[in-house]
């Protein structure tokens, strides 16, 4: 599924599971511990915020510590509640390739 296509595209657990290790190869290659997720996204289950928000606050961290810029994140900071989108899933892969 790439891109993830909006409204056509469903956003799945695989596509969080994906850009978790993707964005624990990057904290690996800074030294860092990998993200722990706080929800553990499964098939037949939402794709909640958190999932985007822990990514995006794991991946930022370990840009920091190699000296990388910042990004800029479509609807951030992700708020409870927020329905996860195509761009947030596309913007996460985007930031680590």
């Amino acid at each position: 599924d790439d891109p993830i296509v909006p409204g056509v595209t469903a956003i799945k657990a695989s596509h969080i599971a994906q850009a978790r290790a993707a964005v624990n190869a990057v904290r690996a290659t800074a030294g860092l511990a990998p993200v722990i997720p706080v929800n553990q996204a499964a098939q037949g289950h939402f794709i909640k915020a958190t999932d985007i928000g822990e990514l995006r606050t794991g991946l930022a961290e370990a840009r920091l510590a190699i000296g990388l810029s910042s990004i800029s994140f479509t609807d951030s900071p992700l708020n409870a509640g927020i329905i996860v989108r195509a761009a947030h899933m596309q913007e996460l892969r985007s930031a680590v390739k």
